[in-house]
């Protein structure tokens, strides 16, 4: 029962995403790549997960080659920032399921929660994922995050294990 259940939660995001790019044969087409350990067989909660980060990207690609069809696509903070949310509630309701009580968890994924439940997931996503075109948001508290993350997470390393590109 369980394999059925995690063979069709795999399924499901893989449909929503390919519907999604058949839906728009005139758009541009998108190359989904995820790292390799994702797809260890016990990893199926991590795959869906990265799967839905790679969704909501792929939705703001969207939106921006309508608009604009031979522009250069650079993600932006609010994108990187909802894309990791949407993560966190899409692993979170899985992980609630009594069918994956039993499933791996995710260390990396459970120190963003972390991170989230602290107050400093928009440090965070800022502080880590920055490729130097992000101006900063307001509010953001360097020195309080540094030692938050200090004190509570010392070990923690910010990871992309998906990406979404054009082609």
């Amino acid at each position: 029962m369980k394999i059925f259940i995690r063979n069709s939660i795999i399924l499901a995001v893989w449909l929503v995403l390919f519907i999604g790019c058949a839906s728009a044969p005139e758009g541009p087409a998108y190359t989904l790549s995820f790292d390799k350990p994702l797809y260890d067989k016990d990893n199926t909660v991590s795959l869906s997960t990265w799967m839905s980060y790679t969704a909501y990207i792929r939705s703001d690609m969207d939106a921006f080659y309508k608009a604009t069809p031979d522009g250069q696509y650079h993600k932006k903070y609010m994108t990187e920032y909802e894309a990791r949310l949407s993560m966190i509630e899409f692993y979170q309701k899985i992980r609630k399921d009594p069918n994956f009580k039993n499933m791996k968890g995710n260390q990396y994924i459970d120190e963003m929660i972390q991170i989230k439940d602290a107050g400093y997931f928009k440090e965070y996503v800022y502080f880590s994922f920055n490729d130097n075109t992000w101006e900063m948001p307001d509010g953001l508290d360097k020195e309080k995050y540094d030692e938050y993350m200090k004190s509570s997470l010392p070990n923690h390393k910010g990871l992309t294990l998906a990406t979404v590109s054009r082609g």
